[in-house]
C-alpha cells in the first residue's frame, strides 16, 4: 500500500473537500474483513500523531453492513472485481476464523458468460466502444 499517497488523500479529503478540522472531529474508519494489522497500526499512528484527532474507531465493513440492515448477527457476502468474501457476523463481531475468500469475482463471471455466448455463436458487442481508423497515407 502506498501510504504516502493515502496520507495526502486523507488530509486533502478532510481539510479541503469536507472542510473539517481533524483536531476537532472524532473519526470512524472502516476496513475489510480480512485486514492487515500493520496498515491498521500505521493508520492509527498517522491519525493521532500527524492529524491530532481526538478519538477514532476502526470498524469492519461487514459489521456496519449488518447494522445497516438493523441486525447484529448475519452473513455478509461482498463480491468485487476479483474476489468474493463471505463474513459471518455474530453480535456485532466478525468471526475471523470463519471468513471465506474466493478468487471468484465479477471479472470471472463476465469472462465465463462471454465464453458461453461465443460458443453459441452470439457476438458480444459492448454498449460503448471505439473503432480504430488506420490511415493509408503513411500516418
Amino acid at each position: 500500500m502506498n501510504f504516502d499517497f493515502f496520507e495526502h488523500f486523507l488530509n486533502k479529503s478532510l481539510r479541503e473537500s469536507l472542510q473539517i478540522n481533524p483536531e476537532d472531529t472524532p473519526l470512524i474508519m472502516t476496513e475489510t474483513a480480512i485486514h492487515n494489522k500493520e496498515h491498521r497500526l500505521k493508520l492509527t499512528e498517522y491519525l493521532f500523531e500527524k492529524l491530532k484527532v481526538p478519538a477514532m474507531f476502526i470498524c469492519k465493513s461487514p459489521v456496519l453492513s449488518t447494522f445497516a440492515c438493523g441486525r447484529q448477527t448475519g452473513v455478509v457476502i461482498e463480491s468485487g472485481h476479483k474476489y468474493t468474501c463471505t463474513t459471518p457476523v455474530h453480535d456485532g463481531y466478525t468471526l475471523q476464523k470463519c471468513i471465506l475468500r474466493q478468487e471468484i469475482g465479477g471479472q470471472n463471471v463476465t469472462d465465463e458468460l462471454r465464453q458461453f455466448l461465443s460458443k453459441q455463436g452470439t457476438e458480444v458487442i459492448p454498449r460503448f466502444g471505439f473503432k480504430k481508423k488506420i490511415t493509408s497515407n503513411g500516418g
